[in-house]
């Protein structure tokens, strides 16, 4: 069995004061990986369920909500409110349990 996790940590800079991001990480279905990331110009190949306005509203690149110093700046995050536990709980169904159930090429 392999465990599907995802990280929530606060924002660093930009307009999102007060806020937690979590990287898009999509569970590898294809099973020689444990996870596959996203990065920028990949929001239009996406899963049909995270084109949906609901996640795609607050979808930002890393590198506009916190700092970095490794090569993942241009990583797709989601941002939510640290009190908005019923968004977490869906973005962890999105990019973890539907990709499995559904499948996904990219």
């Amino acid at each position: 069995m392999k465990f599907r996790v995802i990280t929530f940590i606060p924002t660093t800079i930009g307009n999102h004061p007060c806020k937690y991001y979590c990287k898009m990480f999509l569970s590898d279905v294809s099973g020689s990986k444990t996870k596959e990331g996203t990065r920028r110009g990949e929001r239009n190949i996406l899963p049909s369920w995270l084109q949906l306005h609901y996640y795609r509203s607050i979808m930002r690149l890393k590198k506009t909500v916190a700092s970095t110093h490794g090569s993942d700046h241009y990583s797709q995050v989601m941002i939510v409110k640290p009190d908005d536990f019923l968004r977490m709980i869906r973005i962890f169904f999105a990019n973890k349990i539907w990709v499995v159930q559904e499948g996904y090429k990219k």
